[in-house]
């Protein structure tokens, strides 16, 4: 953890994530804090892109969303083997 938060540093992957759930890859669940970590943690090996092109940004929210409805992911809080519908929040 740094010691100033200037120096901390982004994380892409919570980006991916908040853009999945607004297109309806999982459920927010209030009951769980920074759930988006754990989803962060289960697209980083499965989900990679060119973080300076906005087209491979956007196929690689498509590839997550279809990945967050994998029974592989049944274990996250959340998960719906069904798309959700899209959400502003």
């Amino acid at each position: 953890m740094p010691n100033r938060l200037l120096d901390c540093v982004d994380d892409p992957y919570r980006g991916l994530v908040t853009a999945v759930r607004k297109n309806g890859g999982f459920a927010k669940v209030q009951a769980v804090n920074h759930q988006e970590f754990l989803w962060s943690a289960y697209f980083y090996t499965r989900v990679k892109w060119n973080d300076a092109d906005d087209a491979d940004y956007k196929r690689a929210v498509a590839e997550a969303t279809r990945l967050a409805h994998d029974p592989a992911a049944s274990d996250l809080p959340g998960y719906s083997a069904v798309r959700l519908p899209k959400s502003k929040k």
